[in-house]
């Protein structure tokens, strides 16, 4: 009966090692797909990433957009007629008209000088001449 028993016993024993080594073989995959879920190449933060970029893409696109359609509104008036290229070449270009008398207006300088090197010859006494 004895030898029975251990046989039985050791049987057991196979059994849990079988099982023990199913249980690990298990988590060990586990693991492996979630460390592939969090940080695989296809995985959630390079998702997110992903995301991230997908929305700074979308406000880089609308604003190109919006600029695009500013241009096209302005090569339609230049096309439509002379007054938008006048008004263009005044604008950009300071072209006057036959017989328009063109004047400069300047802002006029400060008395005492008025640049960022002022306060500088005024704390040097021997920089001035």
């Amino acid at each position: 009966m004895k030898a029975a028993a251990r046989a039985a016993g050791r049987w057991r024993r196979v059994e849990h090692l079988g099982l023990r080594c199913f249980v690990a073989a298990a988590l060990a995959l586990l693991a492996l797909l979630l460390w592939r879920f969090w940080f695989g190449e296809s995985g959630y933060f390079a998702l997110r990433a992903l995301e991230a970029d997908v929305t700074a893409q979308e406000s880089r696109t609308a604003s190109v957009a919006a600029r695009n359609r500013a241009l096209a509104a302005e090569v339609r008036a230049l096309k439509a007629g002379p007054a938008a290229v006048e008004e263009r070449a005044r604008r950009d270009l300071g072209m006057v008209k036959a017989g328009e008398t063109f004047y400069l207006v300047v802002d006029e300088a400060p008395l005492d000088g008025g640049g960022p090197s002022a306060g500088a010859d005024a704390a040097d006494p021997a920089a001035k001449p």
